[in-house]
């Protein structure tokens, strides 16, 4: 059998022979085959070195190679900084000027409409009557609370968009998974329930429907995506050592696979 030739080089990547020694032996697509005989598609295919195509630093290093920003990215690190110091100032400034959301609780309790006046009342008739001061603490602790999740969301949801812009390859796999994810905890964190929590046992249901398909889905679908990034770099390994053991578990992943054909004599 002659010896296998050289391909002529890649540029860039490094490269794997997959055949360069004296018993080369041609492949099925440059043997003689009878197609009459084939009773299932086929794809025909000619390789002689896979080469690792470089993509440049990962997320979130990425971030750090300003020679490659367009304008997106650039918008998108933009409202991130922009939304990032927004959660730091929900954190801080309730420590810094307490005074300020008292009052604006105080004005806000005293400013109530007939229809939020009438609903304490019937409240506070009802189930339980507070003094004012109490009131105003636990406004305040509502205030800032709700400050910070929103703030932290915002920022979050920004953190997301610039991932999206800078790393869209794997970023659209998460997409998905996140959205239910995110979906579910703020479906529990909001005090707005599809069935009211005042019901018994039924105002439970809606929050554990939410938390079982909506969390559960999305953290099954981002471990699978994470599965398969996984065992994707694991391939990558194996095919620079077994270039076409590699080769072959990459295709299996697609529902393919590679046939020796059955007159093969390596003699």
């Amino acid at each position: 059998m002659p010896a296998c030739k050289r391909s002529r080089g890649v540029q860039g990547g490094s490269e794997h022979d997959l055949a360069m020694d004296d018993n080369y032996i041609k492949p099925a697509s440059e043997q003689a085959i009878d197609h009459t005989t084939l009773n299932r598609p086929y794809t025909t295919i000619r390789y002689r070195r896979i080469v690792d195509v470089p993509n440049g630093a990962p997320f979130p290093r990425s971030i750090l190679s300003f020679r490659d920003y367009n304008s997106w990215r650039f918008f998108a690190m933009l409202l991130f900084c922009l939304t990032l110091y927004g959660f730091a100032y929900s954190v801080f400034d309730p420590l810094l000027n307490p005074g300020r959301y008292k009052d604006a609780v105080a004005t806000q309790i005293d400013n109530r409409g007939l229809l939020k006046r009438g609903w304490d009342w019937l409240y506070e008739t009802m189930w339980q009557n507070s003094p004012k001061n109490e009131k105003i603490a636990v406004g305040v602790e509502k205030k800032i609370y709700w400050a910070r999740i929103s703030a932290f969301i915002m920022a979050l949801a920004a953190w997301l968009f610039v991932w999206i812009c800078f790393d869209w390859k794997n970023a659209q796999r998460l997409i998905y998974g996140m959205f239910l994810l995110f979906f579910g905890i703020g479906y529990m964190l909001l005090p707005l329930d599809a069935v009211p929590d005042a019901i018994p046992i039924l105002g439970l249901v809606d929050d554990l429907l939410v938390a079982v398909f909506g969390v559960g889905l999305g953290l099954a679908s981002i471990f699978s995506e994470l599965r398969k990034n996984k065992e994707s770099n694991h391939i990558k390994e194996i095919i620079k050592e077994h270039p076409s053991t590699g080769l072959r578990l990459l295709l299996k992943e697609h529902g393919l696979t590679v046939e020796e054909p059955e007159d093969n004599n390596m003699a």
